[in-house]
């Protein structure tokens, strides 16, 4: 759900060879068609996901008006992470859905393999670290940027990032995202 494509293979080649081989034996790769979900809100998530292709959307439904809303808090690309990190790390359920847009591929890894890997293996702790350096970062930057930027400016950085992608998220998930109406976006990409 955040963005780390530019660490997560320098991460896992930093590891030793023997280490990478044995965490790369655990992922599983699966293929996930559009509008198919990695975790639905509720379940309990035991997988960690690195997206190999396509794109997903996390949300959470609310209450508004007596009437249910989806929210979109994130969008993940090729070479991010994805889970719901507080039903992984918690065992409770979790409070998001993460859905693929497109049709997918992604590796995906039991939560209780790398947590064997992570006690067996001293150096796998490294890209543990790594990667939840890498999720905080990314999180203070979203957090930055809906502090400091406005709607439109957000949306430019996110098509910069993501151009062919970015253009087949539907308005509706892309607005919520950003936190505007579906009419300001339009005329916002108009521009």
């Amino acid at each position: 759900m955040y963005s780390s494509s530019e660490h997560i293979e320098k991460m896992i080649a930093n590891l030793p060879p023997a280490v990478q081989d044995v965490f790369l034996n655990l992922g599983q790769t699966r293929q996930v068609k559009k509008n198919e979900y990695l975790i639905r809100a509720g379940d309990i998530c035991k997988h960690l996901y690195i997206v190999e292709s396509g794109l997903f959307r996390t949300y959470r439904v609310i209450q508004k008006n007596d009437l249910p809303v989806e929210i979109t808090s994130g969008f993940s690309f090729p070479g991010d992470f994805d889970t719901s990190p507080s039903s992984l790390v918690l065992k409770t359920p979790s409070p998001e859905n993460i859905q693929a847009l497109m049709d997918s591929k992604v590796m995906a890894f039991d939560f209780s393999d790398l947590d064997h890997l992570r006690h067996s293996t001293p150096q796998f702790n490294e890209l543990i670290f790594l990667a939840l350096m890498d999720y905080t970062a990314a999180i203070e930057e979203v957090l930055h940027d809906f502090r400091v930027l406005n709607a439109s400016e957000r949306y430019e950085k996110l098509l910069l990032k993501h151009p062919h992608y970015v253009q087949q998220i539907p308005l509706k998930y892309l607005a919520s995202f950003l936190n505007m109406k579906e009419e300001t976006l339009s005329r916002i990409r108009r521009q």
